[in-house]
């Protein structure tokens, strides 16, 4: 299955995007969930995919964090990504490859 989308559907274009993509994974979990009698695990591979996955359940939540998503201020500083300050609490698994 693939699904395609244009350039800024995960940034400018969110607010727009957002119910769309939450009602196409909303219903891909459904018929995965009928057809093998078990609810199944979603991964997200960024903090900006977290805001999708709103009605997963912390126990089949899963996010996949493979970069420092914070950004640094002139003296070094760090901001962390507001979606991630969201959704490393409420994911089930954090699987972490990043340095910091």
């Amino acid at each position: 299955m693939t699904w395609g989308y244009p350039p800024g559907f995960n940034g400018r274009l969110a607010s727009l995007f957002t119910p769309m993509v939450r009602r196409r994974v909303d219903g891909l979990r459904r018929r995965l969930a009928n057809a093998h009698d078990a609810d199944p695990m979603v991964i997200t591979p960024g903090p900006r995919f977290g805001p999708y996955a709103a009605s997963v359940s912390p126990s089949r939540l899963v996010y996949r964090n493979y970069d420092d998503f914070a950004t640094y201020d002139a003296e070094g500083q760090p901001t962390e990504h507001p979606d991630e300050d969201e959704l490393i609490p409420r994911a089930g698994l954090v699987a972490c490859a990043s340095y910091y």
